[in-house]
């Protein structure tokens, strides 16, 4: 059965998202490469794990087969959807808070007092300028 798209519904479940046949020789090459059904669920945006289990068996999608092992993602843990978006949020909030702590950082400078330059003998300074490593530690992170 197609759906008005033209894609098999083989494979379909309750939120409506099903597996195209591409996505199956996806799964297949996965699993044959040895990923957890786990990770392979969570790299299709957190499917049902039965549903790997499924093409894994071949009662879903038993006519296709596994893709090429230079068409598969890199292999590892992979992050849903929702949690791809909690990370970007989260760095996105990390940037402004490091932008803001730069700021504050700079208008402190401003008020701290430079020590005078002293040289020795020979010319060679010996005290100097403050030392605005952390300035440049946080400039380096921004």
């Amino acid at each position: 059965m197609k759906d008005i798209f033209g894609r098999s519904t083989q494979g379909a479940w309750a939120n409506g998202r099903s597996f195209s046949a591409e996505e199956a020789a996806l799964v297949k090459g996965m699993l044959a490469r040895g990923d957890r059904q786990s990770d392979i669920a969570a790299y299709f945006n957190g499917i049902n794990q039965g549903r790997v289990a499924d093409i894994a068996t071949g009662r879903k999608f038993p006519e296709v087969p596994q893709a090429d092992p230079a068409s598969l993602p890199e292999p590892g843990s992979f992050f849903s959807l929702m949690d791809r978006a909690s990370l970007v949020d989260m760095t996105d909030r990390l940037r402004e808070l490091i932008n803001r702590l730069t700021h504050v950082l700079q208008s402190l400078e401003k008020l701290i007092p430079q020590r005078p330059v002293i040289l020795d003998k020979t010319g060679v300074q010996l005290g100097g300028r403050r030392d605005s490593a952390l300035s440049a530690s946080i400039t380096c992170l921004s």
